[in-house]
């Protein structure tokens, strides 16, 4: 009987060494997947970091562009501005210069009906 306990508790025993083995390999590969996640997640981090980095960039150089493009609508608006204004200015003239032709002509006329009376 004691042989009998001997080997049971050898098979025990090596059943308990397996298990423990199982067990190692178990707590391996899940510390190993644990790791494989914690770096894919790091990376994935990494990546966004990265794609944060490049649409900050982008925006950035979109609103820069449509900085430079405010800046020439403006320009073009000032442009506008300035050429209506010389525009009104060269109208005001020419009626003024209409104006004064026609004062001027009616002068010419009215001589000219005064030396005819005379």
């Amino acid at each position: 009987m004691d042989i009998e306990i001997k080997e049971e508790f050898k098979n025990a025993k090596e059943e308990l060494e397996h298990a423990t083995e199982e067990l190692k390999t178990f707590r391996n590969k899940k510390q190993e997947r644990l790791y494989e996640l914690l770096l894919k997640m790091a990376n994935e981090e990494e990546r966004n970091d990265h794609q944060k980095k490049y649409w900050g960039i982008m925006i950035d150089e979109l609103r820069e562009e449509k900085a430079r493009l405010n800046n020439r609508v403006k320009f073009f608006m000032d442009q506008m501005v300035y050429y209506r204004n010389k525009l009104t200015e060269f109208n005001n003239n020419a009626v003024k210069r209409k104006s004064e032709t026609v004062s001027s002509e009616e002068d010419v006329d009215r001589r000219a009906s005064d030396r005819i009376k005379k």
